[in-house]
């Protein structure tokens, strides 16, 4: 393994950013699961409606997607290279139930 890079993080550091300015820091939470609620609507809400001029006005999944397909078209790649790709959105799009339980 390499040396660790600032740059490695960066992309979280900016995301946590987001959440917390977005999320935790507008509402007072008296219960954890509360909180874990909003962390979970949250990214749902971030990787699946929030809109990212950076992304050509897409999200970050929708993206994701479009670049499976240009895949599958460039590499000729058959359907379950691209269905795999599929499923592998939607295990990622469970993460945070699966993290919080």
């Amino acid at each position: 393994s390499r040396r660790g890079n600032c740059l490695d993080n960066a992309a979280m550091e900016s995301f946590f950013s987001t959440l917390k300015s977005e999320c935790y820091y507008l509402n007072k939470y008296n219960k954890l699961h509360h909180l874990k609620q909003d962390i979970i609507d949250y990214i749902e809400y971030y990787n699946h409606h929030c809109i990212k001029e950076k992304l050509d006005g897409m999200s970050p999944f929708n993206i994701d997607l479009n670049i499976f397909h240009r895949m599958s078209k460039i590499w000729g790649a058959d359907h379950q290279l691209v269905d795999a790709c599929y499923e592998a959105k939607n295990i990622i799009r469970r993460t945070p139930q699966i993290i919080f339980k």
